[in-house]
């Protein structure tokens, strides 16, 4: 059922947003304590048992690291290292970089320039914020911020644009003479008529108007004769319910998407 859909794409989405935050979290947290072990390796003396114990812990954090993202080390002096993404970018030098979504807000230093997504992985370096180029499939990062930032979030959207298409076909009906104004048609969001500027999340909120709901004291003849026709009609001609089907079968291409033709097989939840 397509409320059914619309509404476990959010959660999934939901949660992969959760686990690349928390990715993040990990990340600048291991990042911060790198930095902090070359700031101690910086003061200890070469090759004393005090500098073999921090490069110990060291390598665990480097291990820690490697299963977000790949990178490339490069030693320093007393046994620092510097960090950098297979793509160039800097996670530690003489300080740690830092990486966050771009649509959490980050004080004086943002926003990023126009051309950057609002939902983007970003990194701050010395020169500021910036995209993050990571490669693709290397490292649980990139997974869970092609999950959260690409996946989910392209499937909701083709999930609620194809609700919001329903929606449009069956509030245009040349047969149904009762639509009038801006009464929503056949397909509400919840109990309001479906608007443009409300797209996102409409899957999970799409329901049948309670006219033709006997759930909520709708009658179902209306399907035949009108959303809201007063009686049922004493000369019965089938013909909206024919311009229904017509449309239904038309080829109204979604853009980028498969044809509405699938509407055919969506169910909507009744319950408002």
């Amino acid at each position: 059922m397509l409320n059914k859909t619309g509404a476990a794409i959010q959660k999934q989405r939901e949660l992969a947003d959760h686990s690349l935050r928390q990715d993040i979290s990990l990340i600048n947290q291991t990042l911060s304590q790198l930095e902090t072990m070359n700031q101690k390796l910086s003061q200890t003396a070469p090759l004393s048992s005090q500098q073999a114990g921090l490069r110990d812990q060291q390598d665990l954090l480097l291990q820690d690291l490697a299963q977000f993202l790949p990178f490339k080390q490069i030693e320093r002096a007393h046994g620092a290292v510097a960090l950098y993404t297979a793509k160039g970018q800097i996670l530690l030098d003489s300080h740690a970089a830092e990486l966050a979504i771009s649509e959490t807000g980050f004080g004086q230093n943002w926003p990023p320039p126009p051309a950057v997504e609002s939902t983007q992985l970003q990194i701050k370096t010395g020169d500021g914020w910036q995209p993050m180029r990571l490669i693709s499939g290397a490292g649980s990062l990139s997974a869970t911020q092609d999950i959260s930032l690409k996946w989910a979030s392209n499937i909701q959207a083709q999930t609620d644009q194809l609700a919001f298409k329903l929606s449009q076909i069956f509030s245009s009906l040349t047969e149904d003479t009762s639509l009038q104004g801006d009464n929503p048609g056949l397909f509400t969001d919840l109990s309001g008529r479906v608007n443009a500027d409300r797209i996102e999340s409409l899957a999970s909120r799409l329901r049948i108007n309670a006219s033709v709901n006997p759930d909520q004291g709708g009658q179902l003849w209306r399907m035949r004769d009108g959303v809201y026709a007063e009686h049922p009609a004493e000369d019965i001609s089938g013909g909206l319910l024919a311009e229904m089907a017509d449309q239904l079968s038309l080829s109204q291409a979604l853009e980028g998407n498969p044809s509405t033709s699938v509407l055919k097989d969506a169910q909507i939840d009744k319950s408002s």
